[in-house]
């Protein structure tokens, strides 16, 4: 819950997230963009608009025939993975703040 809920995801270096069965994406995706933390997810379509695979975050296939793979390169490889980790929060502080959210919620009630 709350603060402990923050540390746990900033002091971990890959987080896992999976969007819902049906492909909704919860706040969890941009906790974890906003965080420290690598998001690793399942490649989807319902991400498109929201953040870039290898920019943003690191995708896995469907059938997790590269999961292993991936998880343990960027467990080993910092760099990669924090400049990563670094894009994703820079992304997440300028598209998808609460106040971005708000201010997009205001110009669609205004049209």
């Amino acid at each position: 819950k709350g603060e402990h809920y923050g540390k746990l995801i900033n002091s971990s270096k890959i987080w896992l997230c999976t969007p819902s069965a049906i492909e909704l994406i919860g706040p969890r995706f941009y906790e974890i963009m906003g965080s420290c933390s690598l998001l690793f997810c399942r490649e989807s379509f319902a991400y498109d608009e929201i953040f870039k695979a290898g920019e943003h975050c690191v995708t896995f296939k469907d059938d997790l025939s590269d999961f292993k793979e991936k998880l343990f390169y960027y467990l080993n490889n910092d760099e990669e993975r924090i400049k990563i980790t670094n894009q994703a929060r820079e992304h997440f502080i300028n598209n998808h703040t609460w106040e971005h959210r708000v201010d997009e919620l205001i110009m669609r009630i205004k049209q």
